[in-house]
């Protein structure tokens, strides 16, 4: 929805950057000490899933699992 125009939010510093020095979205204050925002992933595992529904959720955690979790966290020194 942030990125369609419907809305301003949170996200992380390293993932809104690329779409930022694209030009799809734009910074708002404050410009420095930024708040490390954490992104989960959460899932009801006693929900039925359709094969679609499986498929991306699967992905989300393969995805997620192949990158470190140093290469995926704020390191605390920087946010100060």
């Amino acid at each position: 929805m942030i990125g369609a125009g419907l809305g301003f939010g949170p996200l992380p510093v390293h993932v809104a950057e690329r779409f930022v020095n694209r030009g799809k979205l734009w910074r708002l204050p404050p410009y420095e000490n930024s708040l490390a925002i954490d992104i989960h992933l959460v899932h009801h595992k006693g929900t039925r899933l359709d094969r679609a529904e499986h498929a991306i959720l699967d992905m989300f955690q393969r995805r997620i699992s192949s990158i470190p979790l140093e290469q995926r966290s704020y390191d605390p020194a920087e946010m100060e």
